[in-house]
């Protein structure tokens, strides 16, 4: 009782009656994109709380106790949904001996206060009973805290665990769905260093995984991979397994590496969905990951990827049903990552499935970024908000109380409440007025079964500057920013999409950080222009090399056909952004200012147009127009220690055949009072 106000108590008793214990309802189905219960067909919107409920290692042991107090005062708030975690070394504290007691609390306490739960029950950090020979083994020869995805018995052990859940409560109309794995990563992500030392190095599992993994990719021929590689191996048992990623971002075997590895986890989360789906055909199934930014920095890639997982899901007859996602976005004055609808989007392309904001949330004592910490109360019903506008099949807030006990700062303010369960202040009543509003509305009739509105740009991001993917992907959020705040509707097409033609399904056509992109997708893209889309390249002059970094011969024709750019001298003289910088403000991204001379006027574009704070971490020089119009260059500033010489940094061309095509070379300026990306 010391823990919970009297008052507060009092308040619940009276208001039991008011609160509605499970109805006579099915089990929830999916339905045009959203949630549907299967008894009454209503759609269903789920909107509430990531509340951790067992997990130790965060600091977020409920107690029985606690948990029935905060569910029904989760219900009280007009929550009708959970994200909890069942985790695998609470339950299973010894191998093959399951403690239900906590779970089996969990399950009954939703049912009496009529909230349904999205639990997470897949993990790649094992209990803490598992061998050390079933974990992985990093590049320096070290066992890491994860388990290994490739080891058949880390395997048998994390099937066991899921079908044993699935299995226990497969009856509960409680359960909305089962997700299988959040956050996978070839490292270990709480690990302290930077860039993360990546695993599967372990010589009797994952090697020869790797190399059977190459021998179909390049059908058994060792000099097709020799080819590509510019190596000169054996045979494919004598392969080297890449270690250290590149600090120029070009190392051919590199990238086949991502790509097996991707390929790892998606096996992984496979056998996983294989698992639950033999053991509960009544419950849909599901996987989480970040949905905008992890983390800015190349070296640190973690080879999660949706449209893998799902792919080896479906193939192994064991399809997932929705996609989860945690979607933070940025409380920043100036900063084009506030978007929620990034995330959200990307996943509903690369997927193909509905997608669920599993969390999503602001910081009362963020320290990453200035001035965010004091946001969070006014930033987070816009957050809820805009997943739901944004085609979001439902959302959660991570999380509901503090956890003053992590040693990450920033990690200790998430909840709405104190750790103690006393209201955190306007935060509190800001996000309870937001759900009642939402139940007001009735959401779910609002959005359920509704549809995107038709793209007016399509962002070509495909597997073949993977190299360069974490880049991308923050530079692809700050672009989307602020083409949403100008009103513009943006998608994703992937490389096999690309040539299907799929990029006529939008006025535009943006190739994102494409510096690497096949000959043959480099030609094709004369086939954009000449059907009348506009074609946009972000960043990087795209198509300089292939997936492997060898250069595509008709690269320098290309562009000047394209863009109208002489680019036989060019070269990239700063990048930035494939490793952290060392000290206290690693984090902060390593940009370098930049200032611009005005040759024509476009739009807003003018000499009077106030630029401010505008930087860039990527920088060409020995760019020459030789068609279309330079609108703005980029010219050396004092103390500029890069030396660049004066550069096209916006340039458009236009077409006979109705195309426009423009490259911008400064990508990643923010311009905070108009958020323009060029």
């Amino acid at each position: 009782m010391n823990r919970f106000c009297k008052a507060h108590i009092a308040a619940a008793a009276l208001l039991t009656a008011v609160l509605a214990a499970t109805d006579a309802a099915g089990f929830i189905g999916m339905t045009n994109r959203y949630f549907q219960d299967t008894v009454s067909g209503d759609y269903w919107i789920p909107r509430g709380f990531a509340y951790q409920t067992i997990n130790p290692p965060v600091f977020a042991t409920q107690t029985p106790e606690q948990i029935e107090y905060d569910f029904l005062e989760m219900k009280k708030m007009h929550a009708n949904s959970l994200r909890v975690d069942f985790t695998w070394g609470y339950i299973e504290r010894t191998n093959d001996v399951f403690d239900w007691t906590a779970t089996d609390h969990i399950i009954a306490t939703a049912e009496k206060h009529g909230l349904r739960l999205f639990i997470l029950i897949g993990y790649q950090y094992p209990p803490g009973w598992f061998s050390n020979a079933w974990k992985a083994v990093n590049q320096s020869n070290k066992t890491s805290n994860i388990l290994n995805y490739e080891h058949p018995l880390a395997r048998a052990a994390y099937t066991d665990f899921i079908s044993r859940v699935t299995s226990r409560y497969k009856d509960s109309p409680a359960v909305a769905g089962w997700i299988l794995g959040n956050e996978y990563a070839y490292f270990d992500l709480w690990e302290t260093e930077d860039p993360h030392l990546f695993v599967g190095y372990d010589t009797n599992y994952s090697l020869p995984s790797f190399h059977a993994y190459l021998t179909n990719l390049y059908a058994g021929s060792i000099a097709a991979l020799n080819a590509n590689w510019g190596t000169a191996y054996a045979g494919f048992d004598n392969v080297v397994m890449p270690t250290n990623y590149p600090a120029d971002r070009h190392r051919p075997g590199y990238h086949d590496l991502i790509q097996w590895r991707k390929k790892s986890i998606g096996d992984f989360v496979a056998i996983g969905s294989i698992a639950a789906a033999g053991a509960d055909t009544n419950h849909l199934r599901s996987y989480s990951m970040v949905g905008g930014i992890y983390n800015g920095f190349d070296a640190n890639n973690t080879c999660e990827d949706a449209e893998t997982i799902v792919e080896r899901c479906r193939d192994a007859g064991a399809p997932l049903d929705f996609w989860s996602i945690n979607n933070y976005a940025w409380a920043l004055e100036g900063n084009e990552l506030r978007s929620a609808g990034f995330g959200i989007t990307k996943y509903e392309d690369q997927s193909g499935l509905p997608v669920l904001v599993t969390e999503t949330g602001h910081s009362s004592t963020e320290n990453l970024f200035p001035g965010a910490a004091a946001r969070q109360a006014a930033a987070l019903p816009g957050q809820l908000w805009e997943a739901l506008v944004r085609g979001a099949a439902g959302v959660h807030i991570f999380t509901w109380n503090d956890r003053p006990q992590m040693p990450q700062v920033r990690e200790q303010g998430f909840g709405i409440v104190q750790g103690s369960r006393l209201i955190k202040g306007s935060v509190y009543w800001n996000v309870r007025e937001t759900f009642r509003r939402m139940e007001q509305v009735e959401v779910d009739r609002l959005f359920g079964g509704s549809a995107n509105p038709p793209a007016d740009i399509q962002f070509l991001w495909g597997q073949d500057a993977d190299m360069g993917w974490p880049r991308a992907n923050q530079e692809n959020c700050s672009v989307w920013g602020g083409l949403a705040r100008l009103g513009y509707q943006a998608r994703f097409i992937d490389e096999e999409q690309f040539e299907d033609g799929a990029y006529t399904n939008a006025a535009a056509l943006l190739v994102s950080r494409g510096y690497q992109l096949s000959s043959n997708r480099l030609d094709a893209l004369t086939n954009v222009v000449a059907r009348g889309v506009h074609l946009h390249a972000n960043g990087d002059i795209p198509g300089q090399y292939n997936a492997y970094h060898a250069s595509n011969a008709n690269w320098i024709a290309r562009i000047d056909e394209l863009f109208g750019l002489n680019v036989s001298t060019a070269a990239c003289t700063w990048h930035r952004g494939v490793a952290p910088f060392a000290g206290p403000d690693g984090w902060k991204e390593p940009y370098t200012p930049t200032a611009f001379a005005y040759t024509n006027n476009f739009g807003p574009l003018t000499n009077g147009y106030p630029w401010t704070n505008f930087s860039a971490w990527v920088v060409w020089k020995g760019i020459r127009a030789t068609s279309g119009t330079t609108l703005v260059e980029r010219v050396r500033i004092p103390g500029d220690i890069y030396n660049v010489d004066s550069l096209p940094g916006l340039h458009i061309k236009g077409h006979a055949s109705g195309g426009r095509s423009a490259v911008n070379t400064f990508p990643s300026g923010t311009s905070p009072q108009h958020g323009l990306r060029a």
